[in-house]
Formats: C-alpha cells, structure tokens, sequence
C-alpha cells in the first residue's frame, strides 16, 4: 500500500516537472510575474506577516545592473536582491548560499510594477506561503523559487 502511494506521489512529482519544463520550452519563461491589486493578494494570499521596505529609486538604479530577472528575499526581516545568476545587488557585499530561496520576477514586471504603483517606496512582502512585492496598491506575485528555477 505505502509502495502504492509513494510510487503515485512519485509520478506526479514528474509529470509536473514535465509541464514546467514544457512551458519553458514554449516560450511561456520569460515573464515571470503577475500584477494584481493589493487587495486581490489579501484575498489570494492572506495577510503580510512581515515586510520590509526600499525606496522606489534605489531600486530603480539596482534593476540597471540585471538584465533579464530579479530576485528578492527576506531574511532576519531584511531585503536582499539578486540579479541575474544569482549576483548580489542589495545589500551587493551579500553572498548567497547555493541554497537560499529566493524569489525571481522578470525585470519587465519589476518595472512594469513601480510604474503602475507610483509610490516613492517598494514594499517586500512576505505572506504565509508567498513573497509579494508591493508598490502604491499593486502587488507582484506568482515568482519563481530559485533554486531550482534561476533562468528560466
């Protein structure tokens, strides 16, 4: 019975990791990102259990030293920032462990983002099983974990 079940668990276990990559191979990778209202996240993803803001400009001028994807974490109830590759660019003496989720967003959406919110601060947002990014009242949700997803 329990050979059953972790045999089932197994396949699709596979067959979702056949679907990711067969979105990738269909182009679907390179927005990675949706905007909503920051009262659909409330809705979608519950409430912000902790936060931690950047100004809207700093972050401006972080997206000049990536190309395509940004990625952004809380840790201790601090942000930090990767670019592509996993480059540290907040704090950017940060080195991050191989292992250390983080969350990657396409640099468009980024932008996308901080035109739509209008605010002078961004806020980074984490949530019971998600990290959002909010700006005035949109929010950037539905990442990518990275590892194992760091250029999709």
């Amino acid at each position: 019975m329990k050979e059953t079940l972790f045999k089932s668990g197994t396949l699709i276990f596979v067959l979702i990791i056949i679907l990711i990559c067969s979105a990738k191979l269909n182009g679907q990778s390179e927005e990675v990102g949706r905007i909503i209202s920051g009262q659909e996240a409330d809705s979608l993803f519950g409430e912000v259990l902790y936060s931690d803001t950047i100004s809207t400009d700093k972050l401006v001028s972080l997206l000049a030293d990536t190309e395509k994807f940004v990625m952004f974490q809380l840790i201790k109830g601090k942000v930090y920032i990767l670019g592509d590759n996993r480059n540290p660019l907040f704090p950017n003496n940060y080195i991050p462990g191989e292992n250390i989720l983080f969350h990657l967003f396409s640099k468009t959406k980024v932008g996308e983002l901080i035109l739509s919110g209008s605010s002078l601060l961004t806020i980074i947002e984490k949530r019971r099983r998600v990290l959002s990014v909010t700006n005035g009242d949109k929010t950037l949700e539905y990442s990518y974990p990275c590892p194992p997803f760091c250029s999709p």
